[in-house]
């Protein structure tokens, strides 16, 4: 295959040239030779940091294929060996690298130095394409920031690369304020800032003063310490005023405000959102939980922030790691309202999980070598079935799974390779329920899909199974029971055959059994609201709710009887039956009982 290019009077061209010229002589010749005889990891990964620097990757794409094509004998059904699989890593992650450069092109142009830098080396390379998310995160930006702190850290740029990466992978793009309960007026600035921000950080670990040192943090862990949406000025006087090394004691260190929340002021009335204004003035259950979970940023200890519903309301609450690379879960969490999930965003991604997930989390942090070689096998599975190689591609897949059983996109590409083959994919979802088991969560997703295959095959009865082996698997977490039923009340509506009256009957004597839960239950109920007016069933709504609503569990305490969302919250839900049913009449006469 021929290329033409403009030669300009650089020395730097006339290396990628000679680059190309390698790589299309083997792809001219022998590319199974070539591969086959081991060339330099260098010279695929040097061609990444080049073609980087010249913001430019369509010409070497197609070369790198043809590499690839050839080593496989152009053999669309090859089956191949994992150590004949091992020799495709370097082309694979050299397309891949160059797919994200022209799916995202750069706006600035690296310079060379700093290209070489990070992707000449393969342990940067493969560390920068293990927690760059596609999708989530911003390449221009997060190259940007990797270059600006290169040039700023010319010392110890090495050592110290997971926390250049980490931070930007975090500040690539705006940071939302650590809660929804600040006021507008009151967000603190979240200002990037980088170098300082590096700088505070950087200090922090290279003095030893970290709790946990540095050498044991994975840039995933790191993330969580980095990404406190705050003033630099901010970590600094955290790290010098808040004493203690105990969290529950941080946490209970700021005064509740009761008269605030008997108020119902929930957003924050004292001014500037400060540390020392929320130490000074104390605050409700999202403040405690914002300073407990900063203070130990300010540590270089990972933290997060929480918040859930228990049975009287939202509550907020901290997660820190410990010294041994666990988490304790329940920093100022109140055992005694069920909170039965943690709900946080990740600062990375910006995807929404629960605390049950952090022990998922927790798995990879403590076996990171094992996740970076298990997502170079999904890169090389990702590849292999873009060129339509199937059967060499689910060679990789399975290398994949075999090297971390929890990885899960190695199980989703896997799957997606195997879905037209109905036993390998039930095999599929069975071996990958049982890899997860200690994950509800996960098990419930893939129960679903596995549901959903089984029904796309008119094979409803053991659809049906599934899901029930996979509700007796979560009894003790009433937000999967809820999540589960509605997933497949759902899925039943899609129907065009399906009974609207047993549906509903269905649902009642779901909402029934979980009476005691107080208002974790109120979404369910507007569903339930929704769900009745769209097919007609207003009239046995109404009839329904009145019994059903007194016998709930309504929870006691100051909290929920102030918190404006829950106030009244179970007549409100009558209100609505009545308004849906056309009667008027019955919610004015609950509205005036409700203003007396």
């Amino acid at each position: 295959m021929v290329f033409t290019m403009t030669f300009k009077k650089t020395r730097f061209l006339f290396a990628v040239a000679a680059l190309f010229l390698t790589l299309t002589a083997a792809a001219q010749t022998d590319a199974a030779a070539f591969l086959g005889n081991s060339p330099k990891t260098d010279t695929f990964y040097n061609l990444v940091a080049k073609l980087y620097a010249e913001n430019s990757a369509e010409q070497a794409i197609q070369p790198l294929v043809t590499i690839i094509s050839g080593y496989l004998d152009n053999n669309k059904n090859a089956t191949l060996f994992v150590e004949k699989i091992k020799r495709l890593h370097p082309a694979c992650d050299a397309i891949y690298a160059l797919t994200l450069l022209q799916s995202q092109r750069l706006t600035k142009t690296p310079s060379p130095k700093f290209a070489k830098w990070l992707w000449g080396n393969q342990q940067r390379a493969a560390l920068f394409m293990e927690y760059f998310t596609v999708g989530k995160d911003n390449l221009p930006n997060v190259m940007d920031i990797l270059e600006t702190l290169y040039n700023h850290d010319q010392t110890s740029r090495d050592e110290f690369f997971p926390l250049m990466l980490a931070i930007a992978l975090v500040w690539d793009s705006p940071r939302p304020p650590m809660h929804g309960q600040i006021g507008e007026n009151n967000i603190p600035s979240n200002n990037p800032d980088i170098k300082n921000r590096y700088d505070f950080f950087h200090q922090l670990y290279g003095s030893h003063r970290s709790a946990i040192p540095f050498s044991r943090l994975t840039v995933s862990a790191l993330c969580f310490v980095v990404d406190a949406p705050i003033p630099v000025d901010e970590l600094q006087w955290a790290a010098k005023n808040i004493k203690g090394g105990k969290y529950d004691k941080i946490f209970q260190s700021i005064k509740y405000d009761h008269k605030r929340l008997e108020a119902g002021q929930y957003s924050w009335p004292n001014g500037p959102y400060t540390l020392q204004s929320i130490q000074k003035n104390g605050g409700i259950c999202v403040d405690q939980a914002a300073y407990t979970a900063i203070a130990a940023k300010s540590r270089g200890i990972p933290s997060i922030f929480f918040s859930g519903a228990g049975k009287r309301g939202f509550h907020a609450w901290a997660a820190v790691m410990k010294g041994n690379g666990k988490w304790d879960m329940d920093v100022g969490r109140y055992e005694n309202d069920e909170y039965t999930a943690g709900n946080a965003v990740h600062p990375q991604t910006g995807i929404g999980y629960n605390d049950h997930l952090v022990k998922l989390l927790c798995d990879k942090l403590q076996h990171e070598n094992e996740s970076i070689q298990s997502n170079a096998y999904v890169r090389i599975a990702q590849t292999l079935a873009g060129l339509q190689f199937k059967k060499a591609a689910v060679t990789a897949a399975k290398q994949a799974i075999l090297t971390n059983q929890t990885n899960l996109t190695a199980w989703d590409v896997y799957a997606s390779l195997v879905k037209d083959d109905h036993k390998k994919l039930m095999e599929c979802y069975e071996n990958q329920a049982k890899a997860f088991n200690d994950y509800p969560d996960v098990v419930l997703i893939v129960r679903q899909q596995q549901a959903d295959a089984l029904r796309e095959k008119g094979d409803d009865a053991t659809a049906e199974k599934v899901l029930e082996r996979a509700r007796r698997s979560i009894k003790d977490r009433d937000d999967l029971e809820r999540k589960s039923f509605k997933s497949n009340l759902s899925v039943n509506l899609d129907d065009e055959n399906a009974d609207p009256v047993a549906a509903r009957i269905k649902y009642e004597s779901f909402l029934k059994s979980k009476r005691k839960d107080g208002v974790k239950i109120l979404t369910e109920l507007n569903a339930y609201l929704d769900f009745t007016k769209k097919t007609g069933q207003t009239q046995e709504a109404v009839r329904f709710l009145t019994t059903f609503v007194r016998s709930l569990d309504r929870g006691s305490g100051k909290q929920i009887d102030a918190d404006p969302q829950f106030a009244d919250w179970d007549k409100k839900i009558m209100i609505q039956a009545y308004l849906n049913n056309n009667d008027e009449k019955s919610a004015e006469k609950i509205r005036r009982k409700m203003g007396k």
